[in-house]
């Protein structure tokens, strides 16, 4: 008899236990929404010169061309100044 009872109290456990997973977990399907508004979008990267960092071509802080028409980009002002003192000192 009292192997039935506990019997019965752990079943009724293990149902609440799967209706409080069914509710709280999020929907295994994926959002079809969703995952058609995520596009994924190509973006231009340019290398500064002096750190070596990858920018997005809409977030240069200067470009600048040289004499040979070639097009130098930069991150920051830091980058940009240490560039000039740099050409300064090569006396280009």
């Amino acid at each position: 008899m009292a192997l039935l009872r506990l019997l019965a109290i752990a079943l009724c456990f293990y149902i609440v236990y799967r209706i409080y997973r069914f509710m709280a977990a999020p929907s295994a399907k994926p959002d079809l929404k969703v995952l058609r508004k995520k596009e994924v979008k190509g973006v231009d990267l340019v290398e500064d010169p002096v750190c070596r960092t990858y920018i997005p071509l809409d977030n240069v802080y200067k470009k600048i061309l040289l004499k040979d028409g070639t097009p130098v980009h930069f991150c920051s002002r830091k980058c940009y100044e240490m560039y000039r003192e740099k050409m300064k000192s090569e006396g280009t």
